[in-house]
């Protein structure tokens, strides 16, 4: 991804490049022809076009659709051009908002943005601040000059500022080294939780129209939101499988990005484990644009098998820990074999 960053050296020509289809949405044009369209631009601005390294980037983050000679407007290449724009040299707040999430999908950008988010500290006012430092590696530089062009980064005057509404598209893992307040740690649990019942209501409005499409509204109207009184359960929405009447249960998991990566906990995969091919995850891909959304639900039936087969991959991310088990007959206590257990108790007051 830094190879095609580094080609198109500025993240504002996507915009010069997707302003050939604003009134060609439906148009299958030649590649050729959509170079010269957007080179024609050149003296729209400061800058000289670099359309042949914007159409490389455009296709990498699924902007547009390349097939042999002939390139197409993908949905999420639509959305792109139905957002606020700014000027066709510079994304707009929005419009850099989206490349940013799509970017943050590529595990060297993830890593790079991660190196940065090292070097941030927050202030006084809980707004994250980045210094330039002279130590500063090439690849540290480069990657908050791509920040800053996809409005992450502005400018503070002594250094940089990240732009609030940029750190809850970060995982949190990212920000930890910079510091999380107890207020922040609130607020962004709070809007994931919102962001996950908004993804939840959504499936369950799926689910019903599918059940009803398919000429089974008797099971449509059954479908029900189970987390709403049972967050517990290893599934949030229940539907049906229509071939049968059997149950179908599903997960519902979402990420800011459009790479299907997720977290479950073990009551869920337990319950997948007890359930098979009843059990599906369903991924709701960019879950901060539910409205119009430009990506549909990926649904991933029996995810255990998927993770045996190796199309998944599964690793740990957090672990429990406790004492050891002791033999009843001897055992002086759950922790009489940590000898080096310090245990405090507050003095006796008569």
């Amino acid at each position: 991804m830094f190879e095609l960053l580094a080609d198109v050296e500025h993240l504002g020509e996507l915009c010069r490049l997707m302003a050939v289809f604003a009134h060609r949405r439906n148009a299958s044009l030649g590649r050729r022809t959509v170079i010269d369209l957007a080179a024609s631009t050149a003296g729209a601005g400061f800058r000289y076009p670099r359309p042949a390294a914007a159409l490389s980037l455009a296709q990498a983050l699924s902007l547009l659709g390349i097939r042999g000679p002939r390139v197409r407007l993908s949905r999420l290449g639509r959305h792109f051009l139905d957002l606020p724009a700014r000027t066709t040299l510079d994304l707009s707040p929005d419009q850099g908002r989206l490349v940013f999430s799509l970017l943050m999908d590529d595990a060297m950008v993830r890593a790079r943005v991660a190196d940065v988010m090292r070097a941030a500290r927050r202030g006084n006012d809980d707004q994250l601040r980045l210094r330039p430092h002279a130590a500063w590696d090439y690849a540290r530089r480069e990657t908050v000059v791509y920040l800053q062009q996809c409005g992450a980064l502005v400018d503070s005057g002594d250094g940089f500022a990240f732009d609030r509404s940029y750190e809850s598209l970060l995982p949190g893992h990212l920000l930890a080294p910079a510091g999380l307040s107890e207020e922040e740690l609130y607020r962004r649990l709070d809007a994931q939780r919102r962001r996950a019942r908004d993804a939840e209501e959504l499936v369950k409005a799926e689910e019903i129209m599918r059940l009803a499409e398919i000429g089974r509204p008797d099971l449509a109207g059954l479908v029900e939101r189970v987390s709403e009184f049972n967050v517990a359960a290893g599934y949030d929405i229940q539907s049906f499988n229509e071939e049968d009447d059997s149950p179908r249960y599903i997960e519902v998991k979402s990420s800011t990005g459009r790479r299907l990566a997720f977290e479950w906990s073990a009551a869920e995969r337990e319950m997948a484990d007890r359930s098979g091919g009843r059990y599906w995850i369903y991924f709701v891909p960019l879950s901060q644009i539910l409205r119009n959304r430009p990506l549909p639900i990926v649904m991933l039936q029996d995810p255990l098998q998927h993770i045996e087969a190796g199309n998944l991959i599964e690793l740990p991310v957090s672990f429990a820990v406790t004492t050891a088990r002791t033999d009843p007959a001897t055992d002086q206590g759950p922790n009489a074999r940590l000898p080096c257990l310090q245990v405090w108790a507050p003095p006796v007051t008569t």
